[in-house]
């Protein structure tokens, strides 16, 4: 069993949790809000045990990672965090990877970062890369053509695609166009 973090995996990444939880695998949900976290425990009774939460907002860094540790104790290390952490998020996110970087030595983060106006491959995190090629991935969310017009990601595409993106551990995945 693998101890699995998943960073907004109660909302967009809903399916991504249930995937991990399915696999019997230990998960912990780092989300604002507990009704979505109690709704995915409610759904996998049977697996309650193997389901750590955070109800923490991560624009309060050291109380969320407070939460992370104490998954830790209970889970043991972090082998797998997935990390969908929005822009205003970047010092619990820098926070968050010097933490497991330096506290779960065979983690390995795969980066989630939004479609946005801009380009998103803009916020890549080359220091990240750079120090831990091996163990920092990123996943850039893109959009679907379909009959000449264009759309965002579903929730299922996404969650989908940074399925296969841990299965196949490149150092970059693009989701989509």
């Amino acid at each position: 069993m693998r101890h699995v973090l998943i960073i907004g995996g109660t909302g967009m990444l809903r399916d991504t949790s249930e995937y991990f939880i399915k696999k019997g695998h230990f998960v912990t949900l780092l989300a604002r809000t507990n009704y979505r976290m109690d709704a995915i425990k409610a759904e996998y009774p049977d697996k309650e045990k193997n389901i750590f939460t955070i109800s923490q907002d991560y624009t309060e860094p050291e109380k969320a990672l407070n939460g992370i540790k104490m998954s830790i104790d209970t889970f043991g290390p972090v082998d797998i965090a997935i990390l969908w952490i929005h822009t205003s998020g970047e010092e619990f996110s820098n926070l968050i990877k010097t933490f497991l970087f330096s506290h779960s030595p065979k983690t390995t983060i795969f980066q989630v970062w939004g479609s946005a106006s801009v380009n998103p491959k803009s916020f890549t995190q080359k220091n990240w890369k750079e120090k831990y090629p091996n163990r920092y991935k990123e996943i850039f969310l893109g959009y679907k053509r379909k009959n000449g017009s264009v759309r965002w990601l579903t929730n299922s595409e996404i969650s989908e695609g940074i399925i296969k993106a841990v299965q196949e551990n490149d150092s970059e995945s693009i989701i989509g166009r």
